[in-house]
């Protein structure tokens, strides 16, 4: 059986990496998107257990996107 994946919309690798290691030891996923718009598509077509936005690295027009 596959694990729950969880959606991280960053683009920082740091924070990514800093993340992993705790959701996998809770039996999840991480899934990268640099983008809202990247984000979006994927929810569109793609089911995720959680989503965790890091909203100050999206530049401000896709923040009002969301």
């Amino acid at each position: 059986m596959a694990k729950p994946e969880v959606l991280c919309v960053t683009g920082d690798s740091a924070l990514l990496a800093a993340m992993t290691p705790t959701m996998k030891a809770r039996g999840f996923t991480a899934v990268q998107c640099a983008s809202a718009r990247e984000a979006a598509m994927r929810l569109s077509g793609d089911e995720f257990a959680g989503v965790v936005l890091d909203l100050p690295q999206l530049r401000p027009n896709e923040r009002q996107a969301l």
